[in-house]
């Protein structure tokens, strides 16, 4: 538990500093095409380094091993693309990672909303919406993935990118898997 509450501490320190430097852009520029920049850029710039960290390691953890290396680093670099949909600010992740620590049936239970149902103003139905949307980024972004006519590996990773069992089964999701707990 210890751990665990070290880790989210460094990763909502690193989302409160972070930004993009000039090496991460060359990065950026390296893997992605244009349509795929339009996906990342539509990110808030927090998810956008935390996948930029992760495209890293998995760079990283790909060194000197006979892997699609480059289609890796760019589902890692779009992992979180489910993540743009709506409003979902810093506080809602922060709520979001302490309701699951706590009462993670809460969060299941206020993230349950249909892809049809309208959405209401409000301050708790933002944060339902931004619940909803972290439940299920790993859909929502294969979903643009595939709308944007990505990859099939890139949306296959994507929407798996959480899945253990799968990444069970699959060395490059492995990697996607555990670099993405990494960071």
């Amino acid at each position: 538990m210890m751990g665990s509450m070290i880790k989210r501490s460094r990763q909502l320190f690193r989302a409160l500093l972070c930004n993009l430097d000039s090496t991460d852009i060359v990065f950026i520029e390296e893997y992605l095409d244009p349509i795929e920049k339009k996906l990342f850029y539509n990110m808030d710039v927090s998810v956008q380094k935390h996948c930029v960290n992760v495209a890293r390691t998995v760079q990283n953890i790909c060194r000197g091993q006979d892997l699609g290396t480059g289609r890796l680093i760019k589902a890692a670099l779009l992992h979180d693309i489910g993540k743009t949909r709506g409003s979902f600010s810093l506080t809602h992740r922060v709520l979001y990672v302490i309701c699951y620590r706590f009462i993670p049936k809460f969060v299941s239970h206020i993230g349950e909303i249909k892809d049809s149902q309208p959405l209401k103003y409000g301050w708790f139905n933002r944060l339902q919406y931004a619940f909803y949307v972290h439940l299920n980024h790993e859909r929502l972004g294969a979903e643009l993935a595939r709308m944007a006519g990505l990859n099939q590996d890139v949306i296959f990773y994507i929407q798996n990118h959480h899945n253990l069992s799968m990444a069970a089964q699959s060395r490059e999701l492995a990697i996607l898997y555990k670099a993405d707990e990494m960071n």
